[in-house]
């Protein structure tokens, strides 16, 4: 019973999280799919199944850590290293694009902005810092899987 209550919170996180990428993932789709432009949203169908990608890992971390089992603290944690793994890819791109726009001064880049560059995943994985924060404190400190 103390695990149900450990999880609980990241039962909720894992919900939250979820929710909010897959529903941005379908903001990018339809944006693409309908050629619509939005500021902080990207025109990207791939972009979009990524984030709805690491959206329904977090859905199904929410519907196992039910199950009171330590192993099922792998769904949120492969959440959160995807998002950072595609937030930092993103913030890579955007500085690659930024040497091409003001250092290069390539002409493809005339009038690029970094504002234009920003993605939702460089901006969501925020909200992965207090799943981080709280699987660090589970599996490193309180060694919760050492119990298996």
């Amino acid at each position: 019973m103390e695990n149900r209550v450990r999880f609980s919170d990241l039962k909720f996180m894992s919900l939250i999280i979820g929710a909010i990428y897959i529903l941005f993932g379908a903001i990018e789709i339809i944006a693409f799919l309908l050629g619509i432009n939005l500021i902080f949203i990207n025109k990207d169908i791939m972009s979009g199944f990524t984030l709805i990608t690491i959206g329904l890992i977090f859905f199904e971390g929410f519907r196992k850590l039910d199950e009171n089992d330590p192993k099922t603290l792998g769904f949120p944690l492969v959440g959160s290293i995807l998002a950072l793994s595609f937030a930092g890819l993103f913030f890579l791109i955007l500085i690659a694009d930024a040497i091409e726009a003001y250092i290069i001064m390539n002409e493809d880049y005339a009038g690029w902005t970094v504002i234009s560059a920003i993605t939702p995943e460089m901006y969501l994985v925020i909200l992965t810092i207090p799943v981080i924060l709280r699987l660090y404190k589970l599996i490193i400190k309180e060694k919760i899987l050492q119990t298996i």
